[in-house]
């Protein structure tokens, strides 16, 4: 084949190599195309879809103004037009916001700002609230577009709400609150400060916030145990309860009780502490006194308890000495001799049932129609050794005052509260440095006289004046303000100094005075001096029952009775057998109830009457009487007791009992008892 054959093939397949080679790269490039185009779509669509999975809605604004970008929450708030559309162009469409706030907003972001907004918007389920972030797109420092997000925060405004509210509840609590509430920080300074606060330590809400507590409130000799209480409620979190004393700024003390807690975060991070604080100095003062009148209770306990024994060494001490009398009037010095052993005697018991009045509970003493004088001068004599020297007594009795139905108890005590403030009252004067005519005077006096009740309030009249006797003791003390006036009645209050006084004596007075039927009036002039009175009605007399039968002046033999004797005491049951053995009676004498009622036991019919001591071991009078009962054995019985009231004295009645009479007593008050409530003579 010539050279230009073969020239002309290698051209033709030349060309047609390049030809196939432009086909080959043309078709390769549209291939390539299309598959970019793909995975173009494939992104596409990915992002599309990731968006709409987001649970706030998002979109898009390019540079030329347009919305480029709406997920599924912003198609379905705003709807599927807005695509390709400016702002303006979409107005026509619902938005959850207004559509000025919405422009203004992107205006902003494509000016450059990130712009936060938040609105609300009524749906169907109800108001939500949402929050709206637009923020611009940079390319370098052109921005091209904006993009914005919308995000629910319906429970966070929800939580946000109960949160404020239950801060001004809280707010509100403590603002109210009796206690003092205290905020501390980690460092001890003061957060918060309630008015409580303020009223109990003095010191104002601005002066105690941003202040370091301890330095503050605290001595300095107890900070050290408050911090150690807080470290210790930080460390285990729990409530610790502690006392403190404080010094206020006018000088007074307060004892105060806190309780601190831990303060901690959502988290569960200390933060600080919180207290409260409540002031118990009256607590404190109350608790005091309690325990003072618990003294004062046991110390009138032991005084009764030592007055029935004296009364058993009176009792055979007085018979003794009636004895010696009779036995031997053919003396005459003897008499004489006796006569200041006697009285020294008769003082003596007189002064143990003084203290027996003062130690009872008032009221359980029997009501006896008695005369008041005695009762008022002995309570007087009774104090007057115990009052300071330099106090002058003056006792103005009233003579010929008709009896009153009384408790001897309760007149006791009415004496003893009144004098005891009048003491008082002179002894804080005398403190004070009084003038050289001044006078510490007391005087007590009763009187006889018309009265009105006067002392409902207002000193309005209560009924018409009744005849009342009057107990009246005045001093030249200090007086009383008005204000100490209008509260002296009230159980507590007290203007004497801690342990000197309970503020309960005329709340008692009174009350004891309203027992009796009666009532208490009083006039106090400052630097002058205090008068109280005591009124109290005097009722037609009626027939009332006595525990000690008038005793004749004498003794009488009279026929003979077989009496048996229950004492326990020894020296008692021998005074009392040899004064009925020499008036004319046997006795037979057993050591307790339980001897007592053995012996009766086997001769049900032997006795003419029984004496009992009311306590004695194994079996007392309150027992034996109940045993005889239960026998059916009818003996009349004398009970013998140093403590009777009208409990035990009904009591005794209902079981039988005969006569009652108080000790120590006398074998001529015996041997009356005897005639009037003995059987006939006992066969013997």
């Amino acid at each position: 084949m010539p050279a230009s054959a073969y020239i002309l093939v290698s051209l033709i397949v030349i060309a047609l190599l390049a030809g196939a080679g432009m086909w080959l790269r043309a078709a390769l490039a549209r291939h390539s195309t299309a598959v970019r185009k793909a995975a173009l779509l494939s992104s596409q669509l990915q992002f599309q879809n990731y968006l709409d999975d987001l649970p706030c809605e998002c979109w898009a604004i390019d540079e030329s103004g347009r919305f480029c970008l709406f997920n599924r929450l912003a198609r379905t708030r705003r709807g599927d037009g807005c695509l390709g559309k400016t702002p303006a162009e979409c107005e026509h469409l619902r938005t959850p916001e207004t559509h000025p706030i919405w422009e203004t907003a992107i205006h902003r972001a494509f000016a450059g700002e990130r712009v936060t907004y938040r609105y609300v918007a009524p749906e169907t389920a109800g108001t939500r609230h949402y929050e709206a972030v637009i923020t611009p797109m940079r390319s370098g420092e052109k921005i091209i577009g904006v993009i914005g997000h919308h995000v629910d925060i319906t429970a966070e405004v929800a939580a946000e709400t109960a949160r404020c509210a239950a801060e001004k509840n809280l707010a509100v609590l403590t603002s109210q609150s009796p206690s003092g509430f205290i905020d501390w920080d980690g460092d001890f300074r003061i957060r918060s400060w309630n008015p409580a606060a303020e009223a109990i330590f003095g010191i104002s809400a601005s002066e105690a916030i941003g202040q370091n507590g301890i330095d503050l409130l605290f001595p300095v000799n107890e900070r050290t145990a408050v911090e150690a209480a807080w470290r210790e409620a930080q460390l285990d979190r729990s409530a610790h309860r502690i006392h403190h004393t404080h010094n206020r700024r006018d000088g007074s003390r307060r004892m105060c009780e806190w309780v601190h807690t831990a303060s901690v975060d959502s988290k569960g991070a200390l933060t600080g502490m919180t207290s409260f604080v409540e002031d118990i100095t009256v607590r404190g003062d109350l608790e005091a006194q309690l325990r003072n009148i618990q003294r004062l209770d046991s110390m009138g306990q032991l005084a009764c308890g030592l007055a029935q024994e004296l009364n058993h060494l009176f009792t055979p001490a007085i018979i003794h000495l009636d004895l010696l009398e009779n036995a031997h009037r053919e003396f005459p010095g003897l008499r004489d001799q006796v006569k200041p052993v006697r009285e020294a005697v008769t003082q003596a018991i007189a002064l143990g049932q003084r203290i027996l009045a003062l130690g009872r509970n008032s009221e359980s003493e029997p009501t006896v129609w008695q005369p008041l004088n005695p009762h008022v001068r002995d309570t007087v004599e009774l104090l007057r050794r115990t009052l300071d020297s330099r106090l002058r007594v003056i006792v103005l009795l009233s003579p010929d005052l008709p009896p009153l139905p009384l408790q001897p108890a309760l007149i006791t005590q009415i004496v003893i509260n009144l004098l005891c403030n009048a003491r008082d009252a002179l002894l804080e004067r005398l403190g004070q440095t009084p003038s050289r005519d001044w006078k510490p005077i007391i005087r007590v006096s009763t009187s006889t006289l018309m009265a009105t009740d006067r002392s409902a309030m207002c000193g309005q009249s209560q009924g018409l004046p009744r005849l009342c006797q009057c107990i009246e003791i005045s001093d030249t003390g200090s007086g009383m303000s008005e204000e100490v006036q209008q509260r002296i009645f009230e159980p507590f209050f007290t203007t004497k100094a801690p342990g000197r006084g309970t503020g309960l004596g005329l709340p008692i007075t009174r009350k004891g005075v309203q027992a009796l039927g009666g009532w208490i009036e009083f006039e106090s002039t400052p630097g002058e001096g205090t008068t109280f009175r005591v009124y109290l009605p005097s009722p037609r007399p009626m027939a009332a029952p006595q525990l000690n039968s008038p005793a004749p002046a004498t003794e009488s033999a009279g026929p003979g009775r077989h009496i048996l004797l229950a004492e326990d005491d020894e020296m008692v049951a021998s005074a009392l057998t040899i004064g009925l053995q020499r008036s004319g009676h046997r006795v037979t004498a057993a050591a307790d109830g339980a001897a007592a009622l053995a012996l009766i036991r086997l001769e049900p019919t032997g006795y003419d009457l029984v004496v009992t001591d009311l306590n004695m071991p194994n079996l007392g009078g309150r027992d034996l009487l109940a045993a005889l009962a239960r026998d059916g054995i009818a003996v009349p019985v004398v009970v013998l007791s140093g403590y009777i009231t009208t409990a035990i004295l009904e009591e005794l009645r209902s079981l039988g009992a005969a006569e009652v009479l108080r000790k120590p007593i006398r074998v001529c008050e015996l041997l009356t008892a005897i005639r009037r409530n003995s059987t006939p003579l006992a066969t013997t």
